[in-house]
């Protein structure tokens, strides 16, 4: 990363390539470190919790829609792990299996390269079956290597393992990875798909949902975009529906897929 300025004008830029960045801006509101984020040869490595935070930070220089939709995409890939205390998360009756993998002793991301040990390997699994819908306290939300986004279980009979998110057998209820926009944001739902609009509680359970399936396209503002309840979504903000979410998978935003 580079700094400077000229004529008064502060000047940031970023380069990529195999050494890792884990640079400091400095100006990064509320935590002053803009080091949420480390790429090198072995792979990406995330702090996380400052990630979401970068995106913020450059909206607020360039509030553009094309790098709204950049910055999302990175959040998507590699969202913050952290979680609040309490978290817990919706499994549905069933089989789930379960996998110990090879982490830190907090559930983080390493690679020993002197002995190839980390880099997420699973080391073993477990099924098992749920007679009845339950839930788990979870510490960690995060993307495992070469899989999914998983889930660590933090106490129990099964704490240290961990689960993939799988909607809606298996996710995080409430609301998570937010991003809120400053500039106007349009959604378009496609003229006859079926899209189903929801509302939720504060305790992140569903509390009413609306169709929108239409034979003409629509379309609406929105405000923000997080995972709720283990799904990407965008809340719309105005008109009838405002405070409504729909899946962000489901929808074209500001012409884009």
């Amino acid at each position: 990363m580079r700094t400077g300025s000229r004529d008064g004008i502060r000047r940031v830029g970023f380069g990529w390539g195999d050494g890792h960045v884990d640079e400091c801006l400095g100006t990064l509101p509320g935590n002053g470190c803009l080091n949420g984020l480390r790429f090198g040869a072995a792979g990406p490595r995330v702090s996380g919790e400052n990630l979401v935070a970068y995106a913020d930070f450059f909206d607020r220089l360039s509030p553009s829609v094309a790098h709204q939709d950049r910055s999302r995409a990175l959040i998507d890939d590699f969202p913050s792990p952290v979680l609040p205390a309490g978290a817990k998360i919706a499994i549905g009756s069933g089989t789930h299996t379960l996998y110990t993998i090879d982490a830190t002793a907090d559930g983080s991301y390493y690679h020993d390269k002197k002995t190839g040990k980390g880099q997420d390997k699973i080391l073993s699994s477990k099924k098992v079956n749920f007679a009845r819908a339950t839930q788990a306290p979870v510490n960690q939300r995060r993307r495992i290597k070469g899989a999914g986004i998983w889930y660590r279980i933090s106490e129990g009979a099964y704490k240290g393992m961990w689960i993939g998110e799988a909607w809606p057998n298996v996710f995080l209820r409430g609301e998570y990875v937010v991003t809120t926009y400053r500039i106007p944001r349009t959604l378009t739902i496609v003229a006859n798909a079926d899209v189903t609009a929801y509302k939720f509680g504060a305790d992140g359970v569903t509390g009413t949902t609306m169709p929108l399936q239409s034979g003409s396209e629509q379309s609406f503002t929105f405000d923000r975009r997080a995972v709720v309840n283990g799904r990407a979504m965008c809340r719309i903000s105005a008109g009838a529906m405002a405070g409504h979410w729909v899946p962000a998978n489901q929808v074209v935003t500001d012409g884009r897929v």
